[in-house]
């Protein structure tokens, strides 16, 4: 509507000037100074109408944001995001059925079972993180993520956890100190050295294979691995073990 208003007085102007100059004969200068007023209305046409055509920023209502309490983000999701697909649900249930006691499983299938797709999230990414999350604050020692940077006490710390809390046993897993100075999870043969010596009680390492710079891991039995890596397909992920890294 704005846009042609402006055209409209812009076209009035053009006749009323052509008028003038007929009708009391003005000179050069005058055409000169309508000609360059014209010139400044078409070239600032965006400023006078404040670019009518630039879209508007949505409203925050539409999207959920970093001021949010977990409370406030968790309503949020259960009234924006769909429910992740049976599949990937599925998936989720059998990995941790493979790989956590039945009274953990007892917490986790309910809540898988009410799991919304975070895919779109602009704080989780992804519904895996979204997971990993919960786990974290849940206090539930199953999947995690560790940057490629990481200090290898850090996976010292979640295999030892992993080993009580699950498999009620302890190993003598390979000393932080036993590494170079400098060395992370990252360092040549960290995970296999680690996997090592899981293998001497029938359990190994599982790698979910997100395509970025952290390693995101689990442990499970040795004989479940097929059943393991069609779990991490189902979820929507390549698995691997430790001797591909």
């Amino acid at each position: 509507m704005k846009k042609n208003l402006f055209y409209t007085l812009l076209a009035l102007y053009v006749i009323i000037a052509v008028t003038l100059s007929l009708i009391y004969h003005l000179n050069f200068k005058f055409l000169i100074a309508f000609a360059g007023l014209f010139a400044f209305l078409i070239w600032n046409k965006d400023i006078i109408l404040k670019k009518e055509n630039t879209p508007t920023q949505p409203s925050a209502d539409h999207f959920p944001n970093f001021t949010l309490t977990d409370e406030e983000h968790e309503a949020y999701a259960e009234n924006n995001y769909p429910l992740t697909k049976e599949d990937e649900k599925q998936g989720y249930i059998e990995l941790a059925k493979l790989c956590t006691l039945p009274k953990t499983q007892e917490q986790l299938v309910p809540f898988i079972e009410n799991l919304r797709d975070y895919s779109e999230d602009e704080y989780h990414y992804t519904t895996l993180n979204y997971v990993m999350d919960y786990l974290d604050k849940s206090k539930i020692h199953f999947i995690t993520a560790l940057d490629w940077k990481e200090e290898i006490e850090s996976l010292e710390w979640f295999l030892t956890t992993i080993l009580q809390d699950t498999y009620n046993t302890t190993l003598p897993l390979p000393k932080a100190s036993s590494y170079d100075k400098r060395a992370s999870v990252s360092y040549d043969n960290v995970f296999q050295d680690f996997d090592t010596v899981l293998n001497k009680k029938g359990l190994q390492m599982g790698f979910i294979d997100t395509e970025s710079d952290e390693y995101v891991l689990f442990v499970h039995k040795t004989i479940d691995e097929e059943a393991v890596k069609d779990a991490v397909h189902k979820i929507g992920y390549r698995y691997f073990n430790a001797s591909a890294i």
